[in-house]
């Protein structure tokens, strides 16, 4: 679960920008679901646990930016799939 606070304008159709937001907990799952995002930036949080594999349904991704989280364990195989990176 994800805790935290957004401040608008943070979603913009194609560019979700979590920056230095303070959101912790786990990434959810759920990201997978964000199919039209290009740019990912979710850097500079207090995210636990893993990068979901989820991460690789989001094919129309050509940045994404995961710097100085608290994020461990192995980079998931699904990020393969993302070739626009």
């Amino acid at each position: 679960e994800m805790f935290g606070q957004l401040h608008s304008p943070a979603f913009f159709e194609e560019i979700l920008d979590l920056t230095r937001t303070g959101l912790t907990g786990e990434i959810p799952t759920e990201i997978g679901r964000m199919t039209s995002t290009r740019e990912l930036r979710i850097s500079q949080n207090i995210f636990l646990g893993t990068l979901p594999s989820e991460i690789g349904l989001l094919d129309q991704l050509t940045r994404l930016e995961i710097m100085y989280d608290r994020l461990g364990g192995e980079l998931p195989s699904e990020l393969n799939l993302l070739t626009n990176l």
